[in-house]
């Protein structure tokens, strides 16, 4: 890790420890900052389907070497979602999963 990352993460761990919650992966608690929730409801024929969503931001040095994937699932808020996608851009201290509820 290079100075810049170094300072990355730092600023990172700082603003997780304000701002973050637990978000259950795997069997292990993680802590993420949720950047955006938002409901919604989509039309189907027979009625409306529940559209929930968030972004949650993790610390790269959280994790040991797995990250997580497409079609992982996370607990959050009691609220189990499904990885969507995930942003983890080499040299960034952090990761984003954008998740969904299944």
């Amino acid at each position: 890790m290079n100075k810049l990352q170094r300072m990355m993460d730092n600023d990172m761990r700082a603003v997780q420890s304000d701002l973050g919650e637990d978000v259950d992966w795997k069997g292990k608690t993680y802590e993420a900052i949720v950047g955006e929730l938002s409901e919604g409801a989509a039309l189907q024929l027979e009625g409306y389907d529940p559209d929930t969503s968030l972004a949650l931001t993790f610390r790269r040095a959280d994790f040991d070497g797995d990250l997580p994937k497409p079609g992982d699932r996370m607990i959050y808020d009691d609220m189990s979602y499904m990885v969507d996608s995930v942003s983890k851009l080499p040299g960034k201290a952090s990761i984003a999963a954008n998740c969904v509820i299944p």
